[in-house]
């Protein structure tokens, strides 16, 4: 399955490997953060990582930055490991952190000349200031530039050696919709199908419409990975239907023919089934609340639920809620 994200060309399975992380481990004070994380980014990819807070996204980037040092495994970028010493394993990428802040005083083009000089041939400092927007900042203070512009300028920073491979944790975070788009034009325009970009986000509506592939981080543990309609689909979670939590609703339902799964979140049932499952399914509450006996609840009560009920397709925050959290339970382990 070939997937096209905005700005790029689908992704292509044959491209070489460009960061290889293999079975890192990672505990502090004897609790576990990580516990045995594999991930493979190809050339060109845009990867997301997804999971809850304290999933271990943060500690896996920061290991493979070289900023901590996992127990166990081992870290690949471009060819190079750690081993390969921190001057050469650093130029082959570029980091964006989750938070990270410059001198208050520091010009915007101090910073790009000061990060320049890390390299033996950096991308041309006005080009780069004019392609991210700052051309007409370049003697702002630090300080004085807002949200948007300061993630542009860490962009920016991190682009400045050209690297294979551009590691964002968050990178939108805190941006309103126009400066998060803004900010995606940019990075899209800036790396085109040429560098390779795996990214940590906590919003699941940018992870799906912008990586080619996810994956979805839980308890220190690799939940799932691959492209989110592929991974929707193996998991049977086709179509959703949605309502208020009843005991009652949860026994009616998981009987329904072509379902799959079910989450309760905040008092509402999540319930996951194969095509056509929805339909089935509020057949099956209409005939419940039709039937001259109606079990539980009253006859108010199940008209209630039955108006609160809505269907639609699934999205990865379906993924998210299945595979994060609470052991996924399909149909067949249940039978």
């Amino acid at each position: 399955m070939t997937v096209t994200v905005k700005g790029r060309q689908p992704a292509d399975s044959g491209a070489p490997v460009v960061l290889r992380a293999e079975g890192l481990y990672k505990s502090y004070d004897r609790k576990a953060v990580l516990s045995g994380v594999s991930v493979r980014v190809h050339a060109g990819e845009i990867v997301g990582l997804v999971g809850p807070n304290g999933a271990g996204k943060t500690t896996f980037l920061e290991c493979v930055e070289g900023i901590r040092r996992p127990d166990r495994g081992e870290v690949e970028i471009a060819g190079l490991s750690r081993s390969a010493g921190p001057a050469a394993y650093h130029l082959a990428f570029g980091a964006q952190l989750q938070e990270s802040s410059l001198a208050e005083r520091l010009r915007v083009a101090e910073a790009m000349e000061l990060f320049a000089g890390f390299y033996d041939d950096p991308w041309d400092i006005d080009d780069l200031l004019e392609q991210i927007g700052l051309t007409e900042h370049r003697r702002v203070f630090y300080r004085k530039l807002s949200g948007g512009q300061k993630r542009r300028l860490t962009l920016a920073l991190a682009l400045l050696g050209r690297p294979p491979v551009l590691l964002l944790d968050e990178p939108t975070t805190g941006l309103d919709p126009h400066a998060r788009l803004e900010m995606w034009g940019v990075l899209e325009k800036l790396t085109g199908s040429r560098t390779a970009v795996l990214l940590a986000t906590h919003d699941l509506h940018e992870a799906q419409s912008r990586c080619h592939r996810v994956y979805v981080l839980d308890g220190g543990r690799i939940a799932a990975d691959g492209p989110v309609a592929e991974l929707l689909g193996a998991a049977g979670l086709s179509t959703r239907l949605r309502l208020p939590d009843r005991p009652w609703v949860r026994e009616l339902l998981s009987g329904v023919p072509g379902w799959t799964t079910s989450r309760v979140v905040a008092g509402t049932y999540y319930a996951y089934g194969e095509h056509g499952f929805a339909e089935k399914a509020v057949a099956a509450l209409r005939a419940h609340v039709a039937a001259e006996d109606t079990g539980p609840g009253t006859a108010g009560e199940l008209q209630q639920v039955l108006a609160a009920a809505s269907t639609g397709p699934t999205d990865l925050e379906d993924l998210y809620l299945t595979r994060t959290g609470t052991p996924y339970e399909p149909r067949h382990a249940r039978d």
